[in-house]
């Protein structure tokens, strides 16, 4: 599964990143939730975010609102 994952801080970004490739999945990663959003809108392969609270630009309740809005019904994240 393609996942985003939106994390400021870059060590925890490491090690979240890490522990989801060992099980397969393709992580990509943003500090900012604007950017993330914009891969999201743009990779119809994305399947999943996680986000922290409080991601650069945007809090992560924000961020998980507008990913529902670009999901639909047709496309569940």
């Amino acid at each position: 599964m393609r996942v985003v994952l939106v994390e400021p801080s870059a060590p925890a970004a490491a090690i979240v990143g890490r522990m989801l490739e060992t099980r397969d999945h393709e992580v990509r990663t943003f500090a900012d939730g604007h950017e993330a959003l914009a891969c999201i809108k743009a990779d119809p392969d994305v399947g999943a975010l996680i986000t922290e609270p409080e991601p650069l630009s945007m809090s992560g309740l924000e961020l998980c609102w507008e990913t529902r809005v670009v999901a639909g019904s047709q496309r569940p994240i």
